[in-house]
């Protein structure tokens, strides 16, 4: 009875303090944050689509309503946000959220969604779809082989659209439209065809407008969750919450029920009449259980303080345990201390700051399904905060379960998480250790064999197996023997003889040395044999590490047989040797060779006085990157014996001792027995790194030589070009003097010599002056000036010969007078130059000249809104003789066409720069900068 009264208790106080409680949950960081961003000036946007019936539309009195509408008007009133609701086109509402000119929307989560926003984590309800066409072409279920086959209509970007692309079929079969209603209600009148839209809105369409003679298909594609929309993670989160707890409180099962399935609201009286029903017949049933449960409580609580007092023992004992309860009936979360108590209790939001958003949900979603199914122990591996107000994340592993009461009847959903980030951890490094043994277990360079403690062969790797020429170790593993098998270890007590350790070096003749070992033929092995023990200080096992010599004794040994045999030759080669080694130390030649079985090259160092083994890896790694396939090729081909000589340069690694990367000429020769197989490559090698870098200085002269030979070709053709043209024109005219004994074209044929010989001066000084400046024999004449009037006498006489009433000349001046040093006759050519290049093709408008001084530095920018700089000439302006056009002037002035180079000239020789922008119809702009020192 008194379990009846705090449910009727907890009840009551939960419908009369709900708005406390969220008054007080809005008071925390997030809310306050949100209540900073949506005010009443800023209210939050909300938009949907108004042909959405029944989740959103625009009703007959032109106000918003809907399923969506309803259900955002109660979360805003339960979160107390200033809102404001936007109907849009169906096209326009994700865009503007997508573009920030709404806060929220709803959709389905899908990926053709996820462009337009983010994704609240509760399911609102599930957005289906249906096939509708007349009864008469109704079937069982549509399937997407079926659709196929159909021509249907759909939603522009609904999910049943998308469905149709990606299971591959194109648009063109299909029609697409943005007016479902104006669709539907067209199909209906011409009595065919078919629809594939939701099937909330089609039910809800077919009710208002009493459509009858159609039928709904179910189809093949997967039902979407329907969630909130937003840019905002934080804003997501506090609906989501909110959402929580309508969904148990039922209010969003009523909303749902109202605009989908408005046919259960008759339903309601007789469900509260049930209800009303059990709960007198569970107080009856309350009052009459109420004497049997005091006995029971009475003789139970001894049994349960032991509980409890073992319960405590274990949870204080294992660290990193805790335990939470969830109130089913209060929808509250508790931490439980040790004893049992409970600690301090939360509301679904509040509780969710202990957990990662997704890893919450998971939780939370796990506690509704086992309120549902009680007596089921589920376990999750998750993640939490080290505390509520830390950003640290640990792994849990959490195993809950429903609590019933005697009835049967789930009041309390337990759950025990404990801390598995150091076992985890632990776990995570044993896997790496383990998947390191392994790697260097199978790719040792030699053969490895474990054996456990009794000496019983347990594993091999792959190099053992290729030595005892088998594919794998099945054969191997049916070879059962035994380390004290092996004869050559008969004379060593392995038990007694070494305590962890014992390196040495046999020798097998027979097939009984390494029985039961398949070896045939006579081979040598560096030993190597390791005990390992475990913490107890027992033994675990032995590990046997054996490395062919068999190459190197018989390396050795045929030189000890040569030396043998040429002893007596020796004295008398002595001095052929020194003679030899002193050619070779002069000429910084290694001799060596090479050994295609044993994989090595062997050199004789001078510094160290002793041949030097190479492996054939290690040359290799010596090589640069852009020589590796030259040296691959080399190798390979004395590797397979090739009876042929080898000759390469390739680039080292290694460094002289300049600090330059060494480059070395190698020569090898094969050497051959009796029987003319090859058994080794001797040769030469030497470094060649001077010899490389002349030749390569040697190209690089030559190409530079070579393009300094054009460019003088390419200036003498100008040249010549240019001093030929008033020669010619000269002689015309003369010829024409001559055989014209009249007195009329006298004047008109001395112009003409006149102004040929002038442009024949003025093209000759140019020519000295640019030769000088670009072979650096121009000497400056520096001297202390006012460029204020150098400036303007510059600039006048640039203008001058171009001067035409039709247009404005400015001259800007910053100051009276600026005394700097330079050269007159420079600065003055490039200001006349640059300016006479702007006024030469401005007509009309306005020519503004400016400068300014900053820090030794002289800036002048001559600015005209003109006709522009003709395309073809703009790009060439500072090359020689551009074309016709451009060496004459119809102004009188005496152009040489090399007038701008010598400008460009002079500012390259004072280490300045020079700009020109221009575009035909805008005019043009020329910046110049001069470095010059007051």
């Amino acid at each position: 009875m008194t379990r009846c009264k705090n449910i009727l208790i907890i009840i009551l106080v939960l419908l009369w303090r709900y708005d406390v409680v969220m008054a007080a949950g809005a008071g925390d960081d997030v809310m306050s944050r949100l209540r900073e961003r949506y005010t009443l000036e800023h209210p939050l946007i909300y938009e949907d689509a108004w042909t959405k019936s029944p989740y959103a539309f625009v009703n007959s009195e032109g106000e918003p309503d809907g399923f969506d509408v309803e259900l955002i008007r109660e979360v805003m009133r339960r979160t107390g946000l200033p809102y404001e609701i936007r109907m849009r086109h169906q096209d326009t509402v994700h865009v503007d959220l997508q573009n920030r000119r709404a806060d929220l929307s709803f959709g389905v989560s899908a990926r053709y969604n996820s462009p337009y926003g983010l994704f609240g984590s509760v399911t609102l309800s599930q957005f289906e779809n249906s096939l509708l066409v007349p009864r008469s072409d109704s079937v069982p279920r549509v399937s997407l082989s079926q659709l196929r086959n159909m021509h249907i209509v759909v939603s522009r970007g609904s999910r049943a659209h998308a469905y149709l692309k990606d299971g591959g079929i194109p648009d063109s079969t299909i029609t697409v439209t943005d007016n479902m209603i104006v669709t539907i209600l067209d199909m209906v009148s011409r009595g065919e065809g078919g629809v594939l839209w939701n099937t909330v809105s089609m039910k809800w369409l077919l009710k208002k407008y009493a459509i009858h003679g159609y039928a709904l298909v179910p189809t093949d594609i997967p039902a979407g969750e329907y969630r909130f929309m937003s840019h905002d993670p934080q804003l997501l989160h506090v609906l989501d919450s909110v959402a929580l707890v309508m969904q148990q409180e039922g209010e969003i099962d009523q909303i749902t029920n109202r605009w989908m399935y408005p046919e259960r609201k008759e339903q309601v009286p007789y469900v509260m009449y049930v209800l009303l029903v059990l709960v007198v017949l569970s107080a009856i049933v309350a009052l009459i259980t109420q004497a049997i449960r005091y006995y029971r409580t009475y003789y139970s609580h001894s049994t349960l303080n032991d509980i409890n007092n073992q319960m405590e023992l274990i949870l204080s004992s294992m660290g990193g345990v805790s335990v939470w309860t969830y109130d089913v009936i209060g929808g509250n979360y508790a931490w439980m201390t040790h004893r049992g108590t409970v600690e301090e209790e939360y509301n679904s939001f509040e509780f969710s700051r202990f957990y990662p958003d997704q890893d919450f949900y998971v939780i939370h979603s796990t506690v509704l399904e086992l309120i549902k199914q009680p007596g089921t122990i589920v376990t999750k591996t998750l993640r939490r905060y080290a505390d509520a107000s830390s950003d640290d994340i640990i792994d849990i592993e959490v195993s809950m379960q429903a609590v019933t009461d005697d009835y049967g009847k789930v009041y309390l959903v337990c759950g025990v998480q404990n801390n598995i980030t150091d076992s985890k951890a632990h776990l995570e490094r044993m896997r790496l250790l383990s998947e390191r043994y392994k790697t260097a277990f199978n790719i040792s360079l030699g053969a490895i064999i474990r054996f456990d403690a009794d000496g019983n062969v347990v594993q091999f790797n792959r190099r053992f197996c290729e030595w005892m020429g088998m594919k794998d170790d099945t054969q191997l593993q049916q070879m059962k023997f035994n380390i004290r098998d092996v004869s050559i270890l008969r004379d060593i007590d392995i038990d007694h003889d070494f305590e962890h350790s014992l390196s040495f070096c046999g020798r097998m003749t027979t097939l009984d040395d390494y029985a039961p070992m398949p070896l045939t033929g006579e081979r040598y092995f560096h030993v190597h044999i390791v005990k390992a023990y475990g913490e107890d200080g027992k033994l675990i096992s032995y590990m046997a590490y054996m490395r062919e010599m068999t190459e190197d004794v018989r390396y050795y040994r045929d030189i000890r047989d040569k030396e043998s045999s040429t002893h007596s030759l020796r004295e008398e080669s002595e001095l052929c040797r020194q003679r030899r080694d002193d050619a070779l130390r002069q000429s910084d030649i290694v001799m060596m060779r090479y050994y295609p079985e044993a994989k090595r090259l062997f050199y004789y160092d001078r510094g160290k006085g002793r041949m030097v083994t190479i492996p054939q890896l290690r040359v290799i790694q010596m090589i640069e990157s852009r020589h590796m396939k030259a040296v691959f090729k080399a190798f390979y081909h004395a590797d397979t014996l090739e009876d042929r000589e080898m000759h390469l340069v390739v680039g080292t690694l290694m460094r002289n001792a300049e600090g330059e990367r060494m480059q070395m000429e190698v020569h090898m020769c094969p050497f051959k027995n009796e029987a003319g197989n090859v058994l080794y490559y001797f040769g030469m090698c030497k470094d060649v790194t001077t010899q490389v870098e002349m030749q390569r200085q040697l190209a690089d002269e030559t190409l530079k030589a070579r393009e300094a030979e054009q460019v003088r070709q390419n200036f003498i053709r100008n040249i010549s070009y240019s001093i030929r043209q008033p020669l010619v024109m000269i002689q015309k005219n003369l010829s024409a003097y001559k055989n014209d004994e009249t007195i009329e074209n006298e004047r008109a044929l001395v112009d003409g010599i006149k102004v040929s010989t002038q442009r024949l001066v003025t093209l000759s000084d140019d020519i000295f002056i640019l030769s000088r400046v670009e072979a650096g024999m121009y000497t400056q004449e520096v001297g202390k000036h006012d460029f204020v009037k150098v400036y303007n006498e510059s600039l006048n006489k640039g203008i001058q010969p171009y001067r035409q009433s039709t247009v404005t000349y400015k001259i800007e001046n910053t100051y009276e007078s600026l005394p700097l040093s330079f050269d007159v006759k420079v600065v003055s050519r490039i200001l006349s130059e640059a300016v006479a290049l702007s006024a030469r093709y401005t007509h009309y408008g306005t020519v503004n000249v400016r400068y300014m001084y900053r820090k030794n530095h002289l800036t002048v920018a001559i600015e005209d809104n003109g006709q522009g700089i003709p395309p073809d000439l703009r790009d060439h302006i500072f090359e020689l003789h551009i074309n016709a056009n451009y060496t004459s002037s119809s102004s009188g002035v005496m152009l040489s066409g090399l007038e701008l180079p010598i400008c460009h000239a002079f500012v390259k020789m004072l280490g300045g720069s020079i700009d020109v922008e221009s575009r035909t119809g805008h005019g043009t702009l020329i910046y110049i900068q001069l470095p010059i020192k007051e």
